[in-house]
């Protein structure tokens, strides 16, 4: 089946001028809602090794390079943390797809003590997707380089473990390429993956 709407329903559009460009994270995708979900939370957690070090600000989502190959910041353009806005789109997603979806909001400063501590469990009949972001970033010279690498796990209203899942990898987007036609289209089929885990039954 091609994936073809992902474009419309998610808007990923690159503007700015070389001090201002942005990457514009909103809307929703297309890719295939987990079976087992019926009310869940969702929280991404921006683990990316130059957010850490504060290197970087959680908006940044990569650069864009000149002629000349001087690199600018690329950011969201909403100014939310990209974690804040991927979060947000999984959200939008799946409450369109008729699951009861909220989003919980985890700083880049946390530990996975404090997510265990202020998010799992806490909601009865909530599950949480908890998804790490080590890598999430986009290189824009001639073309348009796509770096990733999330990590998700599920926890059931226990706070116990009952799937997980990675994607990670490095392509460039192409327009005669399926399912890379545009950072669209490359988002859903990343999260669609990610989110493509068998749950266990505990």
């Amino acid at each position: 089946m091609k994936k073809v709407l992902s474009l419309i329903l998610l808007a990923l559009l690159f503007s700015g001028c070389a001090f201002g460009r942005t990457i514009n994270y909103a809307g929703r995708s297309n890719f295939t809602i987990p079976p087992e979900s019926q009310k869940v939370i969702v929280a991404v957690h921006d683990q990316r090794p130059y957010i850490q070090d504060n290197y970087k600000s959680p908006d940044y989502v990569g650069i864009q390079q000149s002629i000349a190959g001087v690199p600018y910041n690329v950011s969201t353009k909403s100014g939310n943390p990209l974690a804040d806005d991927l979060g947000m789109i999984i959200v939008n997603t799946l409450n369109y797809g008729k699951v009861s979806a909220t989003q919980a909001k985890i700083p880049p400063s946390w530990s996975f003590t404090d997510v265990k501590e202020k998010v799992l469990g806490k909601e009865k009949d909530s599950k949480v997707y908890y998804i790490k972001m080590m890598e999430w970033r986009t290189i824009i010279h001639f073309r348009v380089e796509l770096n990733y690498d999330l990590q998700l796990l599920v926890f059931d209203d226990h706070a116990n473990e009952v799937a997980n899942n990675e994607e990670k990898g490095s392509f460039y987007l192409d327009k005669d390429v399926p399912g890379k036609e545009n950072l669209a289209n490359a988002t859903a089929g990343i999260l669609g993956k990610l989110f493509a885990v068998k749950e266990s039954q505990k």
